[in-house]
């Protein structure tokens, strides 16, 4: 088979179809109904990972002035570096991405007045829960609270394995199994 002449001897399709599938594509955007991300159920898993993200942007933009700001600043990039993969989703590391921040603004505060400002921001302004609907969780200080001993996801996996194991005995004791 010769394929230079076969290549020459293919059609391009119409430049009329072309047209059509340019206008087309996307055309559809203004019909898609779109909301808010925790409708969906997503706003803990997706919402948390940009957040920290953003933390992780205001920490590397923001100049530390002090020499404590300097050091927490070091701590930070090390903190942020040894998060794996999937560290951004949760709220666990994400509490601790914000008492790194407050800690650090307050650390970096130069005068009574910056100080005041910053322990303001933290204790009054909006956050993420309150964005969301949710309660605040933030505590008097305006600092996030430590998070449990055990994480959420091990106490999950852990009643799991623990109420399948009692099903398994109690379907043993019938002699269904």
């Amino acid at each position: 088979m010769n394929w230079e002449r076969h290549f020459r001897a293919m059609k391009r399709p119409p430049e009329r179809e072309l047209a059509k599938a340019r206008v087309s594509f996307g055309a559809d955007a203004p019909q898609r109904k779109v909301g808010r991300m925790a409708d969906l159920g997503f706003h803990g898993l997706l919402s948390n990972s940009d957040d920290m993200n953003a933390i992780n942007d205001y920490m590397m933009a923001t100049p530390a002035v002090t020499p404590t700001a300097v050091g927490l600043k070091d701590q930070w990039v090390s903190w942020w570096s040894n998060l794996g993969m999937f560290s951004n989703f949760g709220t666990t590391n994400y509490d601790e991405a914000r008492n790194r921040r407050n800690t650090f603004d307050l650390a970096n505060a130069t005068t009574a007045a910056q100080v005041a400002q910053v322990r303001a921001v933290m204790t009054q302004g909006q956050s993420t829960e309150q964005d969301s609907g949710d309660t605040d969780r933030r505590l008097s200080t305006g600092m996030m609270p430590n998070p449990p001993l055990i994480p959420v996801q091990y106490q999950v996996a852990a009643e799991a394995v623990g109420v399948a194991a009692i099903v398994l005995l109690v379907l043993r004791k019938l002699h269904i199994l």
